[in-house]
């Protein structure tokens, strides 16, 4: 991760103070009311170096963007936050990973299989079972049309690949989707 590090992920965790969105909530707003809870909580340090960090990804994802195929584009506007990966199969050239992601807050709610195709590059498999998916960036690769990578709870997964495809089976939930487009 270049943006959303584990250390920095690490210091959040440490400052945040006990909070609970409430649904329906677009992802700006639950993450406004975030960063309010941890303002009157008096942890101010940290909450500017996570808003440093989402200002220069999203400055970053506006000068890729114009480079990024549409099912790129796609998955980089989608979040899997607080999904758990629940399957993950690799044959050399096609990843497939399914994550459940009812635990979210955001749509996709429901199973979600995430295919692949062209891997140039692969890191952090191994790991991922069972770990709940906190981060996700988008980048440009040399080898692979993008670099998709994630920050799990205990692990860090990427990879290069020329197309995905997203294939959701949906479940009732509350709604959000990033509106940073």
């Amino acid at each position: 991760m270049k943006f959303f590090t584990r250390d920095l992920y690490q210091w959040l965790q440490d400052s945040q103070p006990e909070f609970e969105p409430s649904e329906n909530l677009t992802a700006e707003d639950a993450e406004a009311a975030w960063e309010e809870a941890c303002v009157a909580s008096g942890r101010t340090a940290a909450v500017e170096a996570w808003k440093a960090a989402s200002i220069a990804l999203r400055t970053h994802f506006e000068e890729i963007k114009p480079r990024l195929s549409d099912d790129a584009l796609n998955l980089a506007l989608t979040t899997f936050h607080d999904g758990i990966v629940k399957n993950v199969h690799f044959d050399g050239k096609t990843l497939q990973i399914l994550l459940d992601t009812r635990g979210g807050v955001c749509e996709p709610i429901g199973d979600v299989t995430l295919t692949f195709h062209g891997v140039q590059s692969v890191v952090g498999l191994d790991a991922m079972l069972d770990e709940w998916w906190l981060y996700e960036e988008m980048d440009l690769h040399p080898e692979a049309a993008f670099e998709y990578r994630a920050l799990l709870l205990n692990a860090e997964f990427s990879v290069a690949a020329d197309r995905v495809e997203i294939q959701h089976v949906p479940q009732p939930h509350a709604s959000c989707r990033r509106t940073d487009s």
